[in-house]
Formats: structure tokens, sequence, C-alpha cells
């Protein structure tokens, strides 16, 4: 099953909850990272998305 815009717009309620801020999303979250916010949320910590865009290559601007 692919992860859809809407399935990520499903999760920004229980990350304010959470973190008291908007979810980020736009560039470096999409779809594709929706395990990783779940994480987040999960954990309560925004460690996994921070590991997540510190992962990504340095050359690519987004």
């Amino acid at each position: 099953m692919t992860n859809t815009w809407s399935d990520l717009e499903k999760l920004a309620p229980d990350w304010y909850r959470t973190f008291g801020e908007s979810m980020p999303m736009g560039f470096e979250v999409t779809p594709d990272q929706i395990d990783i916010i779940r994480d987040c949320i999960r954990q309560k910590s925004q460690k996994p998305l921070d590991d997540y865009v510190e992962s990504l290559p340095k050359d690519v601007l987004f």
C-alpha cells in the first residue's frame, strides 16, 4: 500500500498534541516518511525525524 499526503495529514493532530507545533511537511517530509513521523509521536521525540533529515545528502537542496 502506498502512503498518500492524506495519510500524512491524518497524523498532524497527534503531532500537534505531542509537540505543540505544526507537523513538518513538504520538501523533506513526504508520505514516504510516515513511519518516521509515527515513531516520533510514539517516542514523544523528534529525534527519529532529526536523524532522517541529517542522513539526507548534503549536496541536495530542498
